[in-house]
């Protein structure tokens, strides 16, 4: 122990000497260079990387939408957004809720013109549950307290049973996988028109999904229809949903606006289902009005050119403190760019934190009182 201890000491002082004399090197060469140029050519790379960013989103040309924007039916999808919330978080804690709105926290009578036509549901990833054998064993033992009567050969079973579990498990831990229907949304629909709305992020793994800003075309995945490149993450968790959006669709009258939204999430989610639908569904194209909320960038120029040529109704709502609208990056990387559609309506609610900037009643409180605007902002510099 001694020796390897001595060992170590020495060659740790080895190290240490080796990592001076680098350091000293690094240091001499760098004296040796006019290090205003190195900044110069450093601040010259920041600028010229700002100038590039701003070519990427002057390549978007946005069809003008041909309908106004609608202040008293934005105010009823924001609503609706809570509401998809409540619904996924009901759904989750109650197994026997069945996705009806009405009996959710904030349902609102203004909504009671409308029937509720369909959930959006989709598989939960798989879930494991590690169950400790002693749970089991109570839990036999209890049946065979409830049971007295029951064979002999059907004791000598379970108890079987039990030890098979037992010779094929580590840590005597039992591991359950299962998978959850969880509500994505809901679609309503009045003499007047139709609402399809999607939920934001809830899960985990719905997070992680948003962080891979990796792109996908629509050749890469089996059902979605889009042009361009879009953020794989988002493209994966809507093909989840797709047949039943388009079933849904199919059964629309086609003669009624269509309203499709979201928050968050759910605005990407949104954007990609007003595409696939009006691609899909043709006759309820030019009826489709799409609304979204906290949106982060979903695709690349040629996608936000294309779908607005396809959904030329389409308002972006965002607050200006909130930093989900400017994510993924303009440039990730040279061949991974990302730019908004949709014309951008704006308010300013500084709350001092991401979470209060971003969440439904944030953007509830600011279109109740009607602050959004599409004009342009001066602000002092």
């Amino acid at each position: 122990m001694a020796t390897g201890a001595s060992i170590a000491t020495g060659g740790e002082y080895v190290e240490g000497r080796e990592e001076r004399e680098r350091q000293a090197r690094i240091a001499e060469l760098a004296s040796q260079r006019d290090m205003s140029q190195v900044l110069k050519a450093t601040f010259d790379a920041d600028s010229g990387q700002a100038i590039e960013l701003q070519k990427i989103r002057a390549s978007v040309n946005l069809t003008a939408p041909t309908q106004p924007y609608d202040r008293a039916m934005s105010k009823t999808l924001i609503r609706c957004s809570r509401l998809a919330t409540e619904q996924y978080l009901k759904g989750k804690t109650i197994p026997t809720y069945a996705g009806e709105i009405t009996s959710l926290p904030t349902y609102a009578q203004s909504l009671a013109g409308y029937s509720q036509v369909a959930n959006l549901q989709a598989l939960e990833q798989t879930i494991t549950e590690e169950i400790p054998l002693q749970v089991l064993a109570q839990l036999e033992q209890e049946n065979q307290s409830q049971n007295p009567n029951h064979h002999q050969d059907s004791i000598e079973t379970n108890v079987n049973a039990i030890q098979t579990i037992i010779q094929t498990t580590t840590k005597e831990l039992v591991k359950i996988e299962k998978t959850v229907p969880v509500y994505f949304g809901f679609v309503l629909s009045s003499p007047a028109a139709h609402i399809m709305i999607f939920r934001g992020t809830q899960r985990t793994n719905e997070w992680l999904l948003n962080l891979a800003a990796l792109q996908a075309t629509a050749q890469d995945i089996d059902t979605p229809q889009f042009l361009g490149r879009a953020h794989r993450g988002f493209v994966n968790i809507y093909a989840d949903l797709v047949r039943q959006t388009r079933e849904i669709a199919q059964n629309l009258d086609p003669r009624k606006p269509c309203y499709i939204s979201g928050h968050s999430l759910g605005a990407a989610i949104a954007t990609l289902a007003a595409v696939d639908i009006a691609i899909t569904v043709p006759a309820l194209s030019p009826q489709l009005r799409l609304y979204t909320y906290a949106g982060p960038r979903v695709g690349n120029a040629d996608f936000a050119n294309g779908h607005s040529r396809l959904i030329p109704n389409h308002y972006r709502i965002i607050n200006l403190a909130d930093l989900v609208p400017i994510v993924p990056s303009t440039m990730l990387l040279e061949n991974i760019t990302y730019v908004h559609c949709g014309q951008e309506w704006s308010f300013l609610a500084q709350n001092g934190d991401l979470l209060p900037n971003h969440v439904v009643s944030t953007y509830s409180e600011a279109i109740d009182q009607e602050i959004e605007t599409n004009t342009p902002r001066t602000y002092p510099t």
